[in-house]
């Protein structure tokens, strides 16, 4: 069940879990921790390398040894016309040279002299070479370079799946933390409304302000009242999108109780790693994209060659005493595949083909690393941008509260007017929540950046 306990439990297991009077303190790290150990996509991208190395050893089967058994017969009339029998092993090797070994039996009455053996059968041993096309790579070879390639890849891409889910997850965790603050502050400025409201009513009743005064501070009590109202429905709208992060390990989903409150506080000074574009993970998927279209390159090169296929086959004729005669050079089989077509139309379209994709990945390559580059600079920019707003803001905060203070003590001893006042108020108050803001944005900005250089 969805319910408090729960959370807590889950919080305590994690080490995540403090207190400060009845709320719960959910910190950024602690929430991280959560999403990527327990979130569905994080679990979703661990199975990226199992899927490739699977790919994998479906590519190495290409090459495994193979038994194989034909028989064929005919018998008609009570007359049996042939019976032939064929059964060994086939080895095919890395080097494209495939092995053969078998023992072949064959008889009938109509038995054509070509499948013609000794009535104890024949021993053969067999190897097949390719001297034109498929003697440096073929089908198989290129497959499993590719397979071999993709399980690598696979980790990128599992980082890269796990770097959208932070970003995201990031973007979430201080949209809720803006959201809360924003909330407090809105708490806040009603409380200070409604003190003021109460004291110039008593005030006003006493004859010490004018009774214009009371209607002012009404407006202004209502129009925080509204205010407060608005932050609490985007409070609750960002708490239910950062619900959507947080799982248990068994895959059950996890809500916020209301007294769950995010941490208070933000680091602002911090410095920026360096950060090479050419070694991100962006890059390095293009990189393995580009390895696996050159092994296509290669074998489609290798299709322009005419196919020239020798086999080889030394045979052995068992008798009772020896299970193997002595090998004689001239008791053999063996044969010649030649082929070529006249135009290769097919041949070399494969191979134009695979030419505009690598060119097309080395564009899209080259475009994604001056976009980084740009991108990495412009947030480089913002972030250093911000933390220098976020110094003169909390400078600002300082001087607007001094600013209300003094037109409050005015106020009070008559040589001010309570719009003074409120303005005053307001300015602090707009201060304070875009301080907010600011450290929200500075957040934002820290996870894009880390998504740019593809750090997890």
């Amino acid at each position: 069940m969805r319910l408090f306990p729960i959370i807590i439990v889950l919080f305590i297991s994690l080490g995540s879990y403090s207190q400060n009077d009845s709320n719960i303190v959910l910190n950024f790290s602690d929430f991280m921790t959560i999403v990527k150990v327990n979130h569905p996509v994080s679990k979703q991208a661990e199975l990226m390398p199992l899927s490739a190395r699977a790919d994998l050893l479906k590519a190495k089967g290409d090459f495994d040894p193979k038994l194989f058994s034909e028989i064929d017969a005919k018998e008609f009339n009570e007359k049996n016309y042939y019976f032939l029998s064929n059964s060994g092993l086939k080895v095919p090797t890395w080097f494209g040279v495939e092995l053969k070994a078998g023992y072949e039996a064959n008889r009938g009455e109509y038995l054509g002299n070509e499948h013609s053996t000794p009535a104890s059968g024949l021993w053969y041993g067999g190897i097949s070479v390719p001297l034109g096309k498929n003697l440096f790579i073929d089908e198989r070879r290129k497959s499993l370079k590719q397979a071999s390639l993709m399980v690598s890849n696979s980790y990128v891409e599992r980082s890269l799946l796990y770097n959208d889910l932070i970003l995201h997850a990031s973007a979430a965790y201080w949209d809720w933390f803006k959201a809360d603050q924003l909330q407090e502050t809105s708490q806040s400025a009603l409380k200070l409304a409604d003190e003021r409201f109460s004291a110039v009513k008593i005030g006003a009743e006493l004859g010490e302000y004018a009774m214009i005064d009371t209607v002012e501070a009404k407006l202004l009590r209502d129009t925080r009242k509204i205010e407060l109202q608005q932050a609490s429905v985007n409070l609750v709208y960002y708490r239910s999108v950062l619900n959507t992060y947080l799982w248990l390990p068994d895959l059950v989903p996890l809500e916020l109780a209301d007294s769950t409150k995010p941490q208070q506080e933000v680091n602002f000074l911090i410095s920026l790693p360096e950060v090479t574009v050419d070694s991100t993970l962006w890059i390095r998927k293009y990189a393995y994209k580009m390895d696996y279209l050159d092994l296509e390159e290669r074998l489609k090169k290798e299709m322009l060659k005419p196919q020239v296929d020798l086999r080889y086959s030394p045979l052995l004729q068992p008798t009772s005493n020896d299970l193997f005669l002595p090998f004689s050079a001239n008791n053999m089989k063996w044969g010649v595949t030649a082929s070529f077509p006249l135009f290769l139309r097919k041949e070399r379209g494969e191979l134009q083909s695979v030419r505009l994709k690598q060119q097309d990945n080395q564009y899209e390559m080259e475009a994604k690393i001056l976009e980084l580059k740009n991108k990495l600079e412009a947030t480089s920019f913002l972030i250093t941008s911000l933390q220098t707003q976020i110094a003169l803001q909390e400078d600002m905060i300082e001087s607007y509260l001094l600013m209300r203070n003094a037109e409050l003590q005015k106020f009070e001893i008559g040589e001010s007017s309570l719009f003074l006042v409120n303005s005053r108020e307001m300015k602090y108050i707009e201060s304070r929540q875009k301080l907010i803001e600011l450290k929200a944005k500075l957040e934002v900005a820290k996870a894009e950046f880390r998504w740019l250089s593809a750090e997890i």
